[in-house]
């Protein structure tokens, strides 16, 4: 196996855009809407963290995902730049990481870890952010 995916549900295209693209900072790999009315799904990709998002209804719950990402205080730094308020405080937690989550405008639930070394936080500040699937 590579690795998983997964779909979290959306509501309107727009606010996925502005929330993973434009917030986040994702490239969108590819969307698929076979006719104009169809419901549409798509890829979403970041540093090797790939999301499907989907607009099909009745078929899905709200999501929660966990990722272990490196470097989660430069690129909580980035998010606030491009959007203040999109996240929260980064905490470190009993069992030596940094974590933060993030809530979608679709209910759905992103908490990101960055595993820390044993000298503690401030070596993890000091290098480019990237996910690790």
């Amino acid at each position: 196996m590579q690795h998983a995916v997964p779909i979290l549900p959306i509501g309107s295209y727009a606010d996925a855009v502005a929330y993973y693209v434009d917030g986040l900072g994702f490239g969108i790999n590819w969307e698929n809407r076979p006719y104009p009315q169809s419901p549409l799904y798509m890829e979403i990709e970041r540093d090797g963290l790939y999301l499907h998002l989907s607009e099909h209804a009745g078929d899905m719950v709200k999501v929660a995902c966990h990722a272990y990402i490196d470097n989660l205080p430069i690129l909580v730094e980035e998010w606030r730049a491009r959007r203040p308020g999109l996240v929260g405080e980064v905490e470190e937690t009993p069992w030596n990481a940094l974590t933060v989550g993030l809530g979608d405008p679709f209910g759905n639930h992103l908490q990101l870890q960055q595993n820390l070394p044993a000298k503690g936080r401030q070596e993890a500040q000091r290098t480019i952010p990237t996910f690790r699937v």
